[in-house]
């Protein structure tokens, strides 16, 4: 009889040994994250996400002096590969690119241009366009909407 029970520790010692080591090792691993529908609508998450802009202020191209001064927030889904604590550090990393993308733009933007509410519209989706193509190049988060809070020509 002793020697069954010595058996029968010995196997669950043994069990309880393989079954941590499986813990450990497995501990900490992330699951692999399917990144082939990079840039579809289900690859990110639900929560919107906002971050202010830059404020932009440059000349319109061909006015004698008038300026466009545009302060903006962006909405954006990440996907699963960042974490929300992440992404204001994209955003200040590129905050160069950003304003010089913006300057580009907008410089080259005429009056008319930018009076009509469809203007303004196709303005919202170049500027959306060129975060996406400065902050998330490989898709791993997604420009929703640009908001403009506040839109001067003088």
């Amino acid at each position: 009889m002793k020697k069954k029970i010595v058996f029968g520790s010995g196997g669950a010692i043994v069990a309880l040994c393989g079954l941590a080591f499986t813990l450990v090792a497995t501990a900490g691993v992330p699951e692999p994250v399917d990144t082939s529908k990079r840039g579809t609508q289900e690859y990110y998450t639900s929560d919107v996400l906002t971050q202010d802009l830059p404020e932009i202020l440059t000349n319109l191209r061909g006015t004698g002096g008038k300026y466009i001064q545009i302060i903006a927030t962006v909405e954006y889904r990440i996907g699963p590969e960042l974490e929300p604590s992440e992404i204001s550090g994209l955003f200040s990393a590129r905050s160069a690119k950003l304003k010089d993308g913006f300057m580009m733009l907008l410089s080259e933007k005429t009056m008319s241009d930018v009076e009509s509410r469809e203007q303004k519209e196709i303005l919202k989706e170049e500027v959306k366009s060129l975060i996406q193509k400065i902050v998330f190049p490989d898709k791993r988060g997604m420009v929703e909407a640009i908001l403009f809070r506040d839109f001067k020509v003088q």
